[in-house]
């Protein structure tokens, strides 16, 4: 069915156009509702997306679920649809840490001409770190104008506090406070979808956004402006070993540094935290699906990893919308009626 949000027409910046017209982009759509989830296409023929994307059991995924995607293709005004045919999703992906929250889709290439996309190396190497927000207009047949942030960096120690997992990762990670005023409800701070390196006119994808820590009210969540909201971004190039062994690209990476740079380490994974590890009081969310009068027209329904908290609806009673460590957070889906994460 069609996106049911309102249409809104946006001046496109021209420093941001110049921005994504040297990478590509794009957005997963699931049974035709375009979702948060960004795409980091490889080629023609493979693309990244979130693990915690996809309705999942035991790392499958459903393949019951109506899953395409669309592509900017390389700063063009017209989206490109394209079938999504297989998904693969991380073998140590942790549905409830969000550890290894990657998947490698294979879509139809029969739409698009051949093109190839930069991953870029490790942030450090980049001058300069911008947070992007992509999404499609109403009608799914235009792209809104992308927003972009600078690189906002959380302080390592809150980032550090806030998540058991960064703390044990903190070189597969990039933690930002950056984020994006939703269209709906301007209380809202939502993440952006990924983050680009910059350095000497070369721009490339570093990071993916995988989940937020939030600390303070969580029946609030994004949208209570005294919480404090650390994002956390998946850094793509430790995962390059594994993605060519899944699709047999050969990767094409940007350095910053060409001279000083380090290769990925082929058995890469992210380390487990430790069992006495606490979140210190943060709720761990991951924005995966469009929940169209709540966040705004390119954010999803929050869901909590650890912690149960619970939704209102908009006379303000307490609804079945429940938050709870026993649940996939991949196939916890929000009723009609709650208003989660307002």
């Amino acid at each position: 069915m069609p996106n049911k949000l309102r249409s809104r027409v946006f001046k496109r910046d021209v420093h941001e156009q110049v921005f994504l017209s040297s990478i590509n982009d794009g957005v997963l759509v699931k049974e035709e509702q375009q979702t948060f989830c960004a795409v980091v296409p490889l080629n023609q023929q493979y693309a990244l997306v979130a693990a915690s994307c996809f309705e999942t059991k035991s790392n499958k995924a459903n393949d019951n679920v109506d899953y395409r995607i669309y592509l900017s293709g390389n700063g063009n005004e017209t989206p490109t649809l394209m079938d999504v045919t297989s998904i693969q999703t991380h073998p140590k992906y942790n549905e409830s840490s969000f550890a290894n929250n990657l998947a490698i889709i294979q879509i139809s290439n029969s739409a698009s001409a051949p093109f190839t996309n930069y991953i870029g190396a490790l942030p450090s190497e980049w001058a300069t770190l911008t947070y992007v927000q992509h999404s499609l207009t109403e009608d799914m047949k235009s792209w809104n104008a992308p927003v972009s942030k600078p690189g906002e960096a959380g302080g390592s120690s809150s980032c550090e506090k806030a998540s058991s997992l960064y703390k044990a990762n903190k070189d597969a990670f990039v933690c930002s406070t950056a984020y994006r005023t939703s269209f709906e409800n301007q209380n809202c701070k939502t993440p952006l979808k990924f983050a680009v390196g910059s350095s000497g006119g070369m721009n490339a994808i570093v990071a993916l956004y995988s989940h937020s820590a939030i600390s303070g009210t969580p029946g609030d969540g994004f949208c209570n402006s005294d919480n404090v909201i650390l994002n956390y971004y998946t850094n793509l190039y430790n995962y390059i070993p594994w993605i060519q062994s899944e699709t047999g690209l050969s990767i094409s990476v940007r350095h910053a540094s060409p001279a000083d740079y380090s290769k990925p380490n082929k058995d890469f994974v992210m380390k487990n935290p430790s069992t006495s590890a606490k979140n210190d009081g943060s709720f761990i969310y991951s924005l995966f699906e469009r929940d169209v009068a709540k966040l705004g027209s390119d954010t999803g329904a929050p869901v909590a990893s650890d912690k149960t908290s619970t939704a209102k609806d908009s006379s303000g009673q307490n609804e079945s919308c429940k938050y709870d460590s026993t649940l996939t957070i991949t196939v916890t889906h929000t009723p009609d009626s709650c208003k989660c994460g307002e």
